[in-house]
């Protein structure tokens, strides 16, 4: 049976509960085909999918035999899955089935508890909205010694992390990041000079120019800082993806360069 962990502290045990047998657990979110029908043609046009939520199942058994003391644990949980206005709330969820992920989620579905005797059951339905599993690590603490990252998790052994942690730039360069599962947008970090500076991958550009401090760029919302102000900078759909270089270049560079993400899987 797994062993699900709620927001890194609490189990289903500290509310004598228990998963019991029979997790459903999609691979993906729900696929919305989006074809069209021309007349006179045959088949449909594809104009791609698109990638939707994810609802995990999980029976739960609750254990405590006196009734009374049952419904108080049940009520405990109720308590803990919803806000202070008893609304679902997001809650980080850790399958031991899978340890090198976790997921965000909020109930989408009341359970219905089925009281016995001596025990009761029920089915919690949690809902992934963003559809991503996401690595328990950022790219960079993939290391030896890990006390996250150990030989269950499904992170290669040539692992490079992102390929740059506070790397010295000078000089054109090409980093090597490690992605292991779907593209991802990076948080990029450059704490220097340079002139004309330009970062590419996978055919997309982010258009740096010149700078002087610290600037951030975070590819996720299309927005820079330079020292902590806000500057507009040209950039493209920045992602990176498997198996794919990032090039560095410009003209007197002398920065140092950070690449910060965490796999989805």
């Amino acid at each position: 049976m797994a062993i699900l962990t709620f927001d890194d502290t609490y189990t289903l045990a500290d509310f004598g509960m228990a998963n019991g047998k029979g997790n459903e657990m999609p691979l993906l979110g729900t696929i919305t085909s989006r074809t069209e029908k021309v007349p006179s043609r045959k088949g449909l046009l594809d104009f791609g999918n698109e990638i939707g939520s994810m609802t995990d199942k999980y029976p739960v058994e609750v254990l405590v035999q006196d009734r009374i003391e049952r419904s108080l644990q049940m009520r405990a949980f109720k308590n803990f899955i919803t806000d202070a206005y008893g609304y679902p709330r997001t809650i980080k969820v850790h399958n031991s089935d899978e340890p090198d992920v976790y997921i965000l989620a909020k109930l989408v579905a009341a359970p219905v508890p089925n009281r016995r005797n001596t025990s009761a059951d029920f089915t919690l339905e949690i809902t992934n909205l963003d559809g991503v599993k996401y690595s328990l690590v950022e790219a960079n603490d993939v290391l030896w010694g890990s006390e996250v990252v150990n030989f269950q998790s499904g992170l290669p052994l040539g692992h490079t992390g992102s390929g740059a942690n506070a790397l010295q730039i000078t000089q054109n360069t090409t980093v090597a990041p490690t992605i292991v599962g779907t593209a991802v947008f990076p948080y990029l970090i450059l704490d220097g000079t340079g002139t004309n500076v330009m970062i590419e991958s996978n055919g997309k550009k982010i258009q740096v120019g010149t700078f002087s401090g610290k600037l951030e760029i975070d590819c996720a919302n299309y927005i820079a800082y330079l020292n902590g102000v806000e500057k507009s900078i040209r950039m493209d759909r920045f992602q990176l993806v498997r198996n794919e270089t990032m090039k560095i270049t410009g003209t007197a560079m002398n920065f140092t360069f950070t690449n910060y993400y965490r796999d989805e899987l």
